[in-house]
């Protein structure tokens, strides 16, 4: 039997790096995900592919210079 990936989730069904992502893929057959964890300047880990917010949120800036926690 094939191992499927997903990457990131589920394609462009489901914003990237979310649980409805990789619920979506499972849903689909997919049984690994390749995600992506970034660190912010306070060292929070979180999901996100890019080195900025600007693409996939409403902020603006380079990840690891934003405080989350």
């Amino acid at each position: 039997m094939p191992l499927w990936v997903a990457h990131r989730g589920a394609g462009r069904l489901a914003p990237e790096n979310t649980l409805a992502a990789f619920r979506l893929g499972a849903a689909h057959g997919y049984r690994a995900f390749e995600c992506d964890v970034k660190l912010s300047s306070d060292s929070v880990p979180f999901l996100l592919h890019d080195a900025t917010l600007d693409r996939t949120t409403p902020e603006r800036g380079v990840v690891q210079e934003k405080e989350i926690g």
